[in-house]
C-alpha cells in the first residue's frame, strides 16, 4: 500500500526535521570543553568566591586608610548672662580631641596587618579552588575512561551473547550459556548507565566551580599520571591557609599593641572668642566693652583615664587571642607537616602500583581479551571459560583506572598541600 503525502506535508516535516536538527547542533555547542589549566583559570576569573574574596581585600585597604581618624570637630555656642547682668553676651568655642600621636602608627599597624590578612585569604579561596576544579576535572577524566572500557565490554558481551544464542540454537550450548551471557551484558549495559548518570554530575559539578553560563566537558586525549612535583619539607610553609594562620598572630600582636597606646592621654585643642558686655577694656577703665568687642583666646587640655581595668582587660584578651593564634599555627604547621609525609609515602605506593599495571598488568588483559574472543568464537573454550577471562581482563583494567585515578588525586593534593598549580 503506497502513501501519498501532500507538499504541505512534506513542507512541514522537513521544516520539523530542520528545527529538530538545529537543536541538537546548537545544544552541542553550547558544551565547552576545556583543558585542566583552563578549567583552572577561567574558574578562578568567574567563580563569584574568587570575587568576594576580592572585595575584602579592597575593603581591608580602604579600612587601613581610617586609621588617621580623629573625633569630629566640636563647635560650639554660649549666649546668655555668663559675665554680668547684660543678657546678650555670646561666646563661640571651636575644639578638636586628638588621640595621642603614637595611637595613629599603632593604628596603621593594625591596618597593614589586616590587609595581609585578606590578601592571604584570598591566597587561600584560590588555591582551594584550584584544588577543587582539578580534583573533579581528572575525577571526570576518570570517569570518560571508565565509560570507554565500559563501551567497550558492552561491544565484546553483545558479541558473545550472540555467539551463545547462535550456539544454543544449533545444540552446540545449553540454555543456560545463553542466559547467563545475556544476563552479563545486561550487568554491564547497567554499569555503563550509571557511569554516564556519574558523569553528568560531575559535569555539573565542574560548570559550577566554574560559573559557566554553558554545559561544560573535559578537553583530554588520554588519560595519564599527573607529573610529582617537587617536593620538600620547608615548602610546605609556602601554602596560604599556613601563611594566614601565621599572619593572625601578626594581627593579634598589633591589635594587643593598639589597645596599649589607647590608655596614653588624649589631647584636646580649641579656639574661643566671645564678648564681654560691660567688662573694663583696660587698666585705666576708661572705657567699657560693648557688643562690638570682642575677646580671644586658646584651649589646650589633656584627657587621662581614670579607671584603667576596663582598658587592661582589653590588652589581656588581645594577649589570649595572640596565645590562641600562635597555639593554632603551630599545630596547623605540624598537621601540613604530618599530612605531606603520608602523601608522599601515598604517592609512592600508588606509583609502583600504577607501573605494575602499566608494564604488565595491562598487556596481559589485553592479551586475555584477545585470545578469549578468538578461541570463544572458534568454540574452543566454554562459555565459563570465555566469562572468566574477561572478568580477569576486566578486574585488571578496573584496577588500573582506579588506581591512576587516586594516583591522581594524591598528586592534587600534594600540589594543594604545596600550593601548586
Amino acid at each position: 500500500m503506497n502513501t501519498i503525502v501532500s507538499p504541505g506535508h512534506t513542507k512541514a516535516l522537513a521544516t520539523l526535521l530542520l528545527t529538530l536538527a538545529i537543536g541538537i547542533h546548537t545544544g552541542l555547542a553550547q558544551i565547552t570543553r576545556v583543558t585542566v589549566e583552563q578549567a583552572v583559570q577561567q574558574g578562578l576569573q568567574h567563580n563569584q568566591n574568587i570575587q568576594a574574596s576580592r572585595y575584602d581585600v579592597q575593603a581591608a585597604g580602604n579600612l587601613k586608610k581610617a586609621a588617621s581618624e580623629i573625633s569630629k570637630l566640636s563647635v560650639t555656642g554660649m549666649i546668655g548672662q555668663y559675665n554680668s547682668y547684660e543678657k546678650a553676651d555670646n561666646n563661640i568655642t571651636v575644639s578638636q580631641s586628638i588621640p595621642f600621636p603614637t595611637v595613629f602608627g599603632a593604628r596603621s599597624a593594625l591596618g597593614n596587618a589586616r590587609l595581609k590578612s585578606s590578601e592571604l585569604k584570598l591566597a587561600v579561596t584560590e588555591n582551594d579552588l584550584t584544588f577543587q576544579i582539578k580534583s573533579v576535572w581528572y575525577q571526570l577524566a576518570y570517569l570518560h575512561e571508565l565509560n570507554a572500557w565500559y563501551t567497550r565490554q558492552d561491544s565484546l558481551l553483545k558479541k558473545s551473547a550472540e555467539v551463545s544464542a547462535l550456539r544454543q540454537r544449533t545444540g552446540e550450548a545449553n540454555l543456560l550459556e545463553k542466559v547467563t551471557a545475556e544476563s552479563r551484558h545486561l550487568q554491564v549495559q547497567t554499569q555503563l548507565r550509571q557511569n554516564e548518570a556519574d558523569i553528568a554530575i560531575a559535569r555539573k559539578r565542574l560548570q559550577i566551580l566554574l560559573n559557566s553560563p554553558s554545559d561544560v566537558d573535559i578537553e583530554i586525549n588520554t588519560l595519564t599520571a599527573r607529573p610529582l612535583p617537587a617536593t620538600d619539607s620547608a615548602a610546605v610553609i609556602s601554602n596560604p591557609q599556613l601563611q594566614w594562620y601565621r599572619q593572625q598572630i601578626t594581627v593579634a600582636e598589633k591589635e594587643k599593641a593598639l589597645e596599649k597606646n589607647l590608655m596614653a592621654p588624649d589631647l584636646t585643642l580649641g579656639y574661643f572668642n566671645q564678648t564681654l558686655i560691660g567688662a573694663p577694656l583696660n587698666e585705666t577703665t576708661t572705657g567699657l566693652a560693648t557688643k562690638s568687642d570682642r575677646f580671644q583666646g586658646y584651649i589646650i587640655g589633656i584627657s587621662i583615664p581614670l579607671w584603667f581595668k576596663p582598658q587592661t582587660s582589653r590588652i589581656r584578651a588581645a594577649e589570649y587571642t595572640r596565645l590562641s593564634s600562635q597555639s593554632r599555627y603551630e599545630q596547623e604547621q605540624r598537621n601540613y607537616s604530618g599530612e605531606l609525609t603520608a602523601l608522599t609515602q601515598e604517592v609512592t605506593k600508588l606509583g609502583s602500583a600504577l607501573a605494575f599495571y602499566t608494564n604488565s598488568a595491562l598487556p596481559q588483559a589485553e592479551l586475555i581479551l584477545k585470545q578469549a574472543d578468538l578461541t570463544f568464537r572458534g568454540g574452543d573454550i566454554s562459555y565459563v571459560e570465555y566469562f572468566q577471562a574477561l572478568n580477569t581482563a576486566a578486574e585488571l583494567r578496573a584496577g588500573y583506572l582506579q588506581t591512576l585515578n587516586l594516583y591522581n588525586q594524591a598528586i592534587i593534593n600534594l600540589e594543594y598541600l604545596l600550593a601548586q598549580r
